[in-house]
């Protein structure tokens, strides 16, 4: 059940987005909503730094533009999400479940995303910087054009997801699952992808400057 009184914020707020007078931007910075049904909620460029979400329902919900810093989601389900262009600096994301959601062009700075759902989901031209995708299930993720510097893909499983024109710079592969996966056209600068699994991976006009494939598997790649 939504609160009378959140239910009135998000009246109020899709008439702000419509451009009504009498609509108001949500500002729900430091809100709890843990354990709240938000299915397809229109939160569209709201303020909810510092909000709390864990375990909560928002799949298919409108997040893009939202202010996210230091929101915490873990465990929460986010398929479907739309949170493209949102702020997600330092928000957590441990154990979430995000499938086929959409990060485009979202700011992801020191962002955790350890042992989260990722598959199918949308990071094109992200703006990743020092952030734990550490055990994620990114399965057929894709991160075209995305510019992701410092952060730890170790132990996930990147399985058919998609690099294509990505700038990846001090990133860290190790044990990574990631056959079939397609770096065609990236630029991998001080990448380290030992022991990972690469077999089939496409590497066609990508640089890999300084990095290392130090015993990974690169079977048919």
């Amino acid at each position: 059940m939504v609160p009378p009184a959140l239910r009135h914020v998000l009246v109020t707020h899709a008439a702000w987005l419509s451009g009504s007078p009498q609509g108001a931007r949500a500002d729900l910075s430091g809100v709890t909503f843990s354990g709240m049904r938000l299915e397809s909620a229109n939160l569209k460029q709201a303020n909810l730094r510092s909000a709390t979400f864990l375990e909560s329902d928002l799949s298919n919900a409108d997040l893009s533009g939202a202010i996210l810093e230091d929101a915490d989601f873990e465990r929460a389900t986010l398929s479907g999400a739309d949170l493209s262009g949102a702020n997600l600096s330092r928000a957590r994301l441990a154990m979430t479940w995000i499938v086929n959601a959409s990060f485009s062009e979202s700011v992801l700075h020191s962002v955790n995303f350890q042992k989260a759902h990722l598959r199918q989901s949308r990071f094109i031209e992200a703006a990743i910087q020092e952030s734990n995708f550490r055990g994620a299930d990114a399965r057929h993720a894709t991160f075209h054009q995305a510019r992701v510097f410092d952060s730890d893909f170790s132990d996930a499983c990147l399985d058919e997801a998609v690099f294509y024109g990505a700038r990846l710079q001090l990133c860290r592969f190790h044990a990574a699952s990631a056959a079939d996966v397609n770096f065609t056209s990236a630029k991998l600068e001080t990448c380290d992808f030992t022991l990972a699994d690469l077999a089939r991976g496409k590497f066609g006009r990508a640089q890999l400057s300084n990095s290392s494939l130090h015993t990974a598997t690169l079977n048919d790649a």
